[in-house]
């Protein structure tokens, strides 16, 4: 209801900062320069850091080394993963601390 006391079932149209942003448009400015930060996207689009965080989560990117990159992992990658935890943790169980060389450089 709006403040003349009518109903209606559509938003009206509000000044301020556009709500939508154009995915193409975006996803080409990450395309063209993925190392910008969600600072510089917020400016560049006019939308807010919220907007910016939104969309790049539904555009499935993350900010990994300076640039944008997909969010999703190879399988080669989840593979190596699995290898170097199970790997970790074998050698976590099979080793005690006292079966290591302990040196005091303060003698």
């Amino acid at each position: 209801m709006n403040p003349s006391g009518d109903l209606f079932l559509c938003d009206e149209l509000r000044s301020g900062r556009p709500y939508a942003l154009n995915d193409e448009e975006f996803q080409a400015a990450i395309e063209k320069d993925s190392s910008l930060t969600r600072g510089e996207l917020a400016k560049q689009f006019n939308v807010t850091n919220e907007t910016v965080i939104l969309h790049l989560h539904l555009l499935g990117k993350k900010y990994r080394l300076s640039k944008w990159v997909p969010r999703m992992l190879l399988e080669a990658h989840k593979k190596q993963q699995m290898i170097t935890c199970i790997s970790l943790l074998s050698f976590h169980r099979n080793t005690s601390i006292f079966n290591q060389e302990l040196t005091n450089d303060k003698m």
